[in-house]
């Protein structure tokens, strides 16, 4: 458990830092792992995790550099007053070391040795930025224990289902901001533009399901209430009344 925690920290962590929305599905999340046991023990786990990061499927990967690299660069207000003249030497050094390499060694010893001018320099974590870069369509966060790699590749299914995840919540809201006792089942009348339409339509059934809804039909000309909720960039305005 305690694992699955930290896979939907670091999931979440890579979401935000690349404006994923929670409620856009993603196809998968790859998990790389120092520890061979732990695809097993999170087998348990694996519905809950899939859930919380909304991802339709977990996958498990031996190579994290078929993912991610590391990039070691030096922190200049450390290091340039100690280098001088010798700095653009040490920069470039780093920059042809492999960041990998670099990088475990930093987390494994709290410093690395390069090759500068003909002998050695040493430098500390302080005197470092390390920086994970992801491969194309890779959204990812962690460290040498475990990596966590969203696929950030969207499909028309995905898209059309995030926006009918969207439109739950602002009927939800609705029906939050209206004080209805949870058991109450509505009706929604709304107007949407054509994308959202199709998205509303693919999942009608679903989105009935999760706003305890006994019918969501467009307005067909009429006012669809003074509630509007854009959806991303798609217009939606909707009314919900209750079912006596």
């Amino acid at each position: 458990m305690a694992a699955a925690q930290r896979i939907v920290r670091l999931g979440h962590a890579a979401r935000n830092t690349h404006g994923l929305k929670t409620r856009q599905p993603l196809a998968a999340v790859t998990l790389v792992a120092a520890e061979a046991d732990l695809p097993e023990l999170l087998a348990p786990y694996e519905a809950l995790v899939a859930d919380e990061l909304n991802v339709q499927r977990i996958e498990w990967a031996a190579e994290r550099a078929d993912y991610v690299h590391h990039e070691v660069k030096p922190h200049y207000p450390k290091t340039g007053p100690r280098f001088g003249k010798q700095m653009k030497e040490v920069a470039a050094a780093l920059r042809e070391a492999d960041g990998d390499r670099l990088a475990e060694a930093l987390e494994a010893d709290g410093k690395v040795t390069i090759e500068v001018g003909g002998g050695t320099v040493e430098l500390s974590a302080e005197e470092l930025e390390v920086r994970l870069d992801e491969r194309e369509g890779i959204a990812a966060q962690g460290d040498r224990e475990l990596l966590v790699a969203l696929d950030t590749e969207l499909t028309p299914e995905l898209i059309a289902e995030g926006l009918a995840r969207e439109v739950v919540n602002r009927i939800q809201t609705a029906r939050k901001d209206a004080d209805l006792d949870y058991a109450d089942r509505i009706r929604v009348r709304y107007t949407a533009d054509e994308a959202l339409e199709a998205a509303i339509d693919a999942h009608r059934d679903w989105i009935a399901g999760e706003t305890l809804a006994v019918e969501i039909a467009p307005a067909d000309g009429e006012d669809a209430g003074s509630t509007a909720a854009s959806v991303d960039e798609h217009a939606f305005a909707f009314a919900i009344t209750t079912v006596s």
